[in-house]
């Protein structure tokens, strides 16, 4: 099925679900073996010889492009003694040996030419730049797992983006609040004000798929929780989203550049949506038709289980959760992509991959640095004894529709752990 009707949407979550290693085990076994995962893109490795390790928990893949320019996907695992063979990102690759004991492969996994020690090889799907992984031998395409979400993208164009960093935060919570936190928008009132001038958090949209879903924040206008107020809009709409207009990803609040003059008959919506634009056709000719939704607004779509695409015409990010070793940790990845002009050094441009600590984090913005210190709050919260039930409002749906679809996966019931079966 394409959509899911939200009456049918889980409302109680077991707090387990978060915290008992148990359940991390479960997910382990049957969730995360059994789903196409996104690794890297292909500018991770442009040229023959360049490899990529995509790792999740005890599960490493090593995307490598071979002498015939070919993309192959390989459990990181000698077929000899089960060392790991590669750690990280490299190029120059011309076999690819054993740590261990010097086990050769080739860039086809290839060890000699009986086939008996060749490397397990992973099932390899791309998307718009982007490569999955599945560890299962067969089964459903990537085309089919990703369902409407290539479509409902495919006006964005997010081949032609470049992500120059990818940051990876250790943070001290479960994998699972990291998507809910981007599931919802109910949280920003309280935890993200500075964004309420310049977005509607109330008024926004919610789409539910097979396992999939989707949100659209409208932006240009304040939150109904607000009053209008030109100037405040102004500022935060370039603190928060003033890349979108040739500025930097995060802006010193207390210095905004000046407001531009609003003609008569105009809002400073409009305003906002020639500058957007004006920038926007600097960068390509592929947005030269947008209308003014498609122009400011942010289109977020939750691609299950641990992806969320944040997708703005012109900049793209995608936030990545993979579990830790122990349920109250997790990695927090931040792909960011730019729709860079034409001619650019950096288009196309392998990404640097770096490992900071929640306290930098702050350089990407407020409301990145607002997040990251929430989510071990509520770790906290849902580890204290007695916490057994997560209760969801309807603008949280999102969430109960991803432990519906955990589910299916497990072969878990909510109603069963909570006793109401």
């Amino acid at each position: 099925m394409d959509t899911v009707h939200s009456d049918e949407i889980l409302r109680r979550i077991p707090a387990a679900r978060y915290v008992d290693r148990a359940w991390q085990d479960r997910e382990a076994a049957h969730l995360w073996p059994q789903v196409w995962q996104f690794a890297c893109t292909v500018d991770c490795v442009p040229n023959p010889g360049d490899w990529w390790e995509y790792r999740l928990g005890a599960m490493s893949a090593i995307i490598v492009r071979g002498q015939d320019g070919a993309l192959r996907a390989f459990q990181n695992a000698c077929t000899h003694r089960a060392s790991p063979l590669l750690d990280g990102a490299g190029c120059g690759l011309n076999a690819i040996t054993c740590p261990f004991h010097g086990w050769t492969f080739d860039l086809a996994g290839r060890r000699g030419g009986s086939g008996k020690f060749d490397l397990k090889s992973l099932r390899l799907g791309v998307w718009a730049g982007m490569i999955f992984v599945d560890w299962r031998s067969e089964g459903e395409s990537l085309e089919e797992f990703l369902g409407v979400v290539p479509g409902e993208l495919a006006w964005v164009g997010m081949e032609q983006f470049t992500c120059r960093h990818v940051i990876t935060i250790p943070i001290a919570c479960n994998w699972k609040l990291v998507m809910d936190a981007f599931n919802e928008v109910y949280h920003i009132h309280t935890v993200h004000p500075q964004l309420l001038p310049a977005a509607d958090d109330v008024n926004v949209p919610i789409r539910l798929f097979d396992r999939h879903s989707y949100f659209e924040q409208t932006f240009g206008v304040p939150s109904p929780r607000l009053k209008h107020d030109d100037d405040a809009m102004w500022r935060a709409f370039i603190e928060n989203v003033g890349h979108r207009i040739g500025g930097t990803l995060a802006v010193d609040p207390s210095a905004p550049p000046p407001m531009p003059a609003i003609q008569q008959g105009d809002t400073l919506k409009d305003v906002l949506t020639r500058l957007v634009g004006d920038h926007l056709r600097t960068l390509s000719p592929i947005y030269a038709d947008l209308d003014q939704r498609h122009i400011l607004n942010d289109f977020h779509y939750y691609v299950f289980p641990n992806l969320i695409f944040n997708i703005f015409a012109g900049w793209i990010g995608i936030n990545r959760a993979r579990p830790g070793d122990t349920p109250d940790t997790c990695y927090f990845d931040l792909w960011s992509f730019d729709l860079l002009p034409p001619g650019h050094a950096a288009m196309h441009v392998k990404p640097v991959a770096s490992t900071i600590t929640p306290e930098a984090a702050a350089a990407f913005g407020r409301v990145m640095m607002q997040d990251v210190e929430l989510l071990p709050r509520l770790q906290r919260g849902m580890s204290q004894p007695g916490v057994e039930v997560l209760n969801l409002t309807p603008s949280e749906i999102r969430i109960g529709h991803m432990h519906q679809t955990l589910d299916r996966y497990l072969g878990s019931s909510v109603a069963a752990e909570l006793g109401e079966d």
